[in-house]
């Protein structure tokens, strides 16, 4: 489903991302974790294109682009990322919108699809992370955690073969968090496939397949979480884990 090789990015003199591999089957889920300012954030920015990556290939389905060799075309640019719904760490509503305007908006002007079968998805989507009712509602009358399910439900109506999550649940006070992680959990059970940028170590010890732990843009270290979160091998992880047990207590 993913496959990326040899991802770098530079950002000027800095380098961020210094050779990341990434591999996600279908309908796995891949938590990502590691300090703020690793380049967590970066690797998914590079996976759906907002970010061009200074050198590497990067593969979703049968789309594949390569990096670092020259000008890479709009066009495939725009191919590949169609594949991806991306969720980010502040909702990015259209305040103007309804709720359901808001997630019929991207199939409509972006996939040019007709909006009688776009109000059927949405609205079932909208059922889907438990907001129905809220459809008519604009986005201010809204909690964080409610609006950040309308932005999963708006991702989803793109119909992408994969989600990902930067980091979902970082902009929400402590209380709201629990009611999105259950939306989550739901696309998890659902076998949709997803890479996840979180801080939420109980939540990706209990739904991830795989776990990836970041630091100084490389890949230290990565396996499943009952693994890597009971006898992680490498040093600076256990540092790392340590202080997020530290810092839950």
């Amino acid at each position: 489903m993913i496959e990326v090789t040899g991802l770098r990015k530079h950002f000027g003199d800095t380098e961020v991302l210094r050779g990341i591999d990434l591999q996600v089957k279908k309908g796995d889920v891949h938590c990502v974790i590691g300090p703020s300012g690793s380049g967590k954030s970066t690797l998914l920015r590079c996976v759906n294109l907002l970010e061009i990556p200074t050198e590497g290939t990067v593969r979703i389905g049968q789309e594949r682009l390569e990096f670092g060799k020259g000008r890479v075309k709009e066009q495939a640019i725009r191919a590949l990322r169609s594949k991806t719904g991306m969720v980010f760490q502040r909702f990015h509503l259209f305040p103007h919108l309804t709720v359901l305007q808001n997630v019929m908006e991207g199939p409509i002007t972006v996939k040019r699809e007709p909006r009688a079968h776009v109000l059927e998805r949405a609205e079932r989507l909208l059922d889907k992370v438990g907001l129905a009712e809220k459809k008519n509602a604009f986005p201010e009358s809204l909690s964080g955690g409610q609006q950040q399910r309308v932005a999963i439900a708006r991702a989803l109506a793109l119909e992408p073969d994969v989600l990902l999550f930067d980091e979902p649940t970082s902009a929400l006070d402590p209380e709201l968090v629990g009611e999105v992680l259950k939306t989550m959990r739901s696309l998890a059970e659902e076998e949709q496939t997803m890479v996840i940028v979180t801080h939420e170590m109980e939540f990706a010890r209990d739904v991830a397949d795989e776990v990836l732990f970041i630091d100084e843009g490389r890949v230290v270290e990565q396996g499943p979480p009952s693994r890597l979160f009971t006898q992680p091998s490498a040093k600076r992880t256990q540092q790392f884990l340590a202080k997020m047990l530290e810092a839950s207590r």
